[in-house]
């Protein structure tokens, strides 16, 4: 985030409450699209309308800097508040991962119920 540049099209946002840190979200604007991505808010602070702040000021940035169009990858967990947010879902994608040993706990905690 030290190239000028770098900042011109890309925002992190850190969430604190009481001075601790409980969330972030990051925004990538490219190519007439904001990009709403790498967001997340610690387990013991959802249900605090955070994640929704985060969604919003992100979106707020990108239409101050004339962006219109906007997309957002979301999580299960996450799917309800993009709705909430105006967002629709046209498409989903799968991310498969590779790892040396299997560990079937890891496996199970990635695969969304």
């Amino acid at each position: 985030m030290r190239d000028p540049k770098i900042r011109e099209r890309e925002f992190n946002y850190l969430a604190r409450l009481n001075g601790q840190a409980v969330g972030y979200g990051r925004v990538q604007l490219r190519a007439g699209v904001a990009y709403l991505g790498g967001s997340g808010v610690l387990p013991e602070f959802r249900g605090r309308h955070i994640y929704s702040t985060l969604v919003r000021l992100r979106l707020e940035e990108a239409r101050a800097r004339g962006y219109h169009l906007a997309v957002i990858n979301a999580e299960p967990l996450s799917r309800p508040i993009a709705a909430r947010c105006g967002f629709k879902e046209y498409a989903r994608s799968y991310i498969y991962g590779w790892m040396p040993v299997m560990d079937v706990d890891v496996i199970k905690s990635l695969v969304p119920q």
